[in-house]
């Protein structure tokens, strides 16, 4: 049975971006022959109108260019699997024909893709006494990587811990900053594990009070996920809480023809 956790603007703006970045690149392919990795490139032929296909080594001089290339178009194909398993499990129908009736509206954000790469994953220098492995993050419960896995399944890309300067001159850590392309824009999540300790809850209140003075409201440019101790936050609740944000954020920008 379908669930519709998450707002179908998501999925339709994410797709309208992926396939748009897909289709400007070049059809460059990692392969192999035999134990030595090679790049394929899929050409039309003009005169046949069929595809023809050359192969480049590491020896080819084209290599670290098409190699690139071939890393950018993999990314992008992996993000966009993901995003058509992930309608498929929340939704079902034909993504790319609700896709068909919807564009892209552009509006300008302080906390936009230029912003976003500035941000450098695990900025904090804080004390992490229990530190969690995940993907090459250190982050500080498990809790973080749960909802992190989530972000993953959505095929979106995040930073961990990274520096957002306040207001009042003072920085804080979002959990994490999520990167929207397609928007240029960012968003940020908060994934609140501890909120049956006061200290805990009260330092999140400092800085939820902090990204409101900067603009940042919750359930639109952030998403609040919370859990505690004494009850568990099953998966489709933590995809319900993300949902708000990443619905709030593509109702501003997708919109119908």
């Amino acid at each position: 049975m379908n669930k519709g956790l998450i707002g179908i603007k998501f999925y339709v703006g994410r797709y309208i971006y992926l396939q748009q970045m897909l289709d400007r690149l070049p059809n460059v392919r990692f392969g192999g022959r035999g134990d030595s990795e090679v790049l394929t490139v899929y050409e039309p032929d003009e005169k046949t109108g069929t595809i023809k296909r050359r192969r480049y080594s590491r020896l080819s001089p084209q290599w670290p260019e098409l190699y690139e290339l071939a890393k950018k178009r993999r990314h992008y194909k992996d993000q966009l699997d993901r995003l058509l398993a992930f309608w498929k499990e929340d939704r079902g129908g034909c993504l790319p024909k609700i896709a068909s009736g919807y564009h892209i509206v552009g509006k300008t954000h302080h906390f936009n893709s230029s912003f976003w790469n500035t941000l450098k994953s695990n900025d904090s220098d804080a004390p992490n006494y229990f530190p969690v492995y995940y993907k090459g993050f250190i982050m500080r419960s498990q809790f973080e990587a749960d909802v992190a896995k989530l972000l993953d399944c959505l095929g979106l890309d995040y930073k961990y811990e990274v520096s957002l300067w306040t207001a009042s001159d003072k920085v804080i850590y979002p959990d994490m900053a999520v990167d929207f392309p397609e928007y240029d824009e960012c968003g940020f999540v908060e994934a609140l594990g501890g909120l049956s300790n006061l200290k805990y809850a009260s330092h999140n209140m400092w800085k939820l009070k902090e990204y409101i003075n900067l603009g940042l409201y919750p359930n639109r440019e952030i998403a609040l996920v919370t859990s505690d101790k004494d009850s568990a936050t099953s998966r489709e609740m933590i995809i319900c809480m993300l949902g708000v944000m990443l619905t709030s954020i593509a109702e501003e920008h997708v919109m119908e023809l």
